[in-house]
C-alpha cells in the first residue's frame, strides 16, 4: 500500500502477489485442520523424532498468524480456542505458555532449555501472550481476552515486575 501511495502500482502488485503466495503456501503446508493450529515448522531433511512434534502448539507463531491476518476469522477462532485448552491441559498459570506440550527432556543441549517448561521450551512469554490477548480482543473474544490479560497482570504483580519469561507456575525468570 505504501508503494501504491507513491504511484508505484506495478511494484505494489508484485508484493501483493508475493504476499498472497506466501499466505497460500503457509496455510497449505503449516495449517493443521484436524488440530486447529499451525505447526511449529516442517523438517526439510531426514530428521525424525520419536514424538509427535506436530502436536506441539507454538503459541507465539499462532498469535502472530492471527494478528497479521494470515489465519483469517475461522482459523483465528480455532487457534484461540486451542490456546485456552492447552493452558488448562498443561496447567500453565497464564495463556503465555509458548510451546505446549514442550519438547521432551534432552532434545536441546543448552542447559537453560534442556528440560520441559524451561525458557523457550514451554516457558511463559508474556509479550507473545500479549499478542494473543490482543488477537482475542480484535476477533470477538473480549471476555476471554480480559480474563487472560488479568491473569498476566496478576502474575506480574505477584512477581513484582515483568520478567523475560516465567516458569510453568508463574515464577519470574531471566531479565
Amino acid at each position: 500500500s505504501m508503494l501504491e501511495a507513491v504511484g508505484q502500482k506495478e511494484k505494489a502488485s508484485l508484493w501483493r502477489e508475493k504476499a498472497q503466495s506466501l499466505k497460500m503456501n503457509t496455510n497449505r503446508w503449516l495449517w493443521q485442520e484436524e488440530r486447529g493450529f499451525y505447526k511449529v515448522h516442517l523438517h526439510l531433511d531426514s530428521l525424525k523424532h520419536d514424538f509427535d512434534e506436530d502436536a506441539m502448539f507454538p503459541m507465539g507463531g499462532n498469535a502472530q498468524a492471527i494478528v497479521s491476518g494470515l489465519a483469517g476469522t475461522e482459523k483465528a477462532a480455532r487457534i484461540i480456542s486451542r490456546a485456552a485448552e492447552r493452558q488448562r491441559e498443561f496447567k500453565i498459570s497464564t495463556i503465555s505458555g509458548c510451546l505446549l506440550p514442550p519438547y521432551p527432556a534432552g532434545v536441546f543441549k543448552f542447559p537453560g532449555m534442556d528440560e520441559p517448561y524451561e525458557y523457550q521450551n514451554g516457558g511463559q512469554w508474556d509479550w507473545f501472550g500479549g499478542r494473543l490477548v490482543y488477537a482475542m480482543f480484535e476477533n470477538g473474544f473480549s471476555h476471554l481476552a480480559r480474563e487472560k490479560l488479568l491473569e498476566i497482570i496478576r502474575k506480574n504483580i505477584a512477581n513484582e515486575g515483568l520478567y523475560e519469561w516465567d516458569t510453568r507456575d508463574g515464577a519470574g525468570r531471566g531479565s
